[in-house]
């Protein structure tokens, strides 16, 4: 997409023009942001138009943040340990508003329906989501079968674990660079493309998953219930997020993937999903 920053004599405006390779399909951002435009950490969309008469493409102007993203304050170090509990906390209760609105169906949402998803199971959707991954490692052998295919044995062996019976609609993406703190360090998620529908456990534990070990991860881990509570599904969700993770950079910077990290995170990808594999290996 292209995205700028516009600046009036009526404020300061994003406007993304959503380069959408020739599809006739409506943006998922703008669906998305009129579909939560009562939450208060979703950016405020002025204006949208998907009719592609004023430019060939979808474009939405929005509200500017004026601040840093969570990714910069975490790299420079400048997170006081006195916020970290209270950006875990907003971050939680962003996930917790969002998860709240139910949907049909599991997995990637319908191009034109924001609240149903395309697979007709969860554990349909989380083996689908596994074969891209698989297929990345077989054609480069960076890292072992054990690793790789760790994350399918595992729903093969507790697929009844799996079973999601009341599907609610999940942020994915939610990496430290999609999340801006502004000048009253309150969150904005700026970033609302990559949506499904499923079990909210999985989308508490993708942010867990790129911010395990760091002071951030841990006060966010210690205030969801569903962590001390369903620990198995927890480590599964986070170590398939890890390999999905490590699958792009290893398409994309295969030299890269041994010492790759999530941002903000002195450990590496592969030790963390070390970790998660190991812990299945002691069931």
């Amino acid at each position: 997409n292209d995205i700028f920053r516009l600046e009036t004599r009526n404020g300061k405006y994003i406007v993304k023009i959503y380069e959408m390779r020739g599809s006739t399909k409506p943006s998922k951002e703008i669906q998305v942001s009129e579909l939560l435009k009562d939450l208060p950490v979703i950016p405020k969309m002025f204006y949208s138009d998907t009719s592609k008469t004023l430019l060939p493409y979808d474009f939405a102007i929005f509200e500017c943040i004026d601040g840093k993203t969570l990714r910069s304050v975490l790299e420079d170090g400048v997170l006081e340990k006195r916020l970290e509990n209270d950006v875990a906390e907003q971050v939680y209760n962003l996930i917790s508003s969002i998860t709240q609105i139910r949907t049909l169906g599991f997995g990637r949402l319908d191009a034109t329906n924001n609240l149903i998803g395309a697979s007709p199971s969860w554990g349909e959707y989380l083996k689908e989501t596994q074969r891209p991954m698989i297929q990345v490692f077989e054609n480069n052998p960076i890292i072992s079968p054990r690793l790789y295919l760790s994350a399918m044995g595992v729903l093969d062996r507790y697929s009844n674990e799996f079973i999601c019976a009341n599907p609610r609609l999940l942020p994915l993406d939610l990496n430290v660079a999609n999340l801006v703190l502004d000048a009253n360090n309150r969150i904005k998620l700026v970033d609302l493309k990559i949506f499904l529908s499923g079990e909210p456990l999985y989308s508490f534990s993708q942010f867990y998953a790129l911010t395990k070990g760091t002071g951030l991860g841990e006060n966010f881990a210690s205030q969801v219930p569903g962590f001390q509570t369903e620990q198995l599904k927890m480590e599964f969700y986070m170590l398939l997020d890890n390999l999905k993770v490590l699958a792009y950079i290893a398409h994309r910077t295969p030299e890269m993937v041994q010492e790759a990290r999530p941002w903000g995170n002195p450990n590496k990808f592969v030790d963390l999903i070390e970790g998660h594999v190991s812990y299945f290996e002691t069931l």
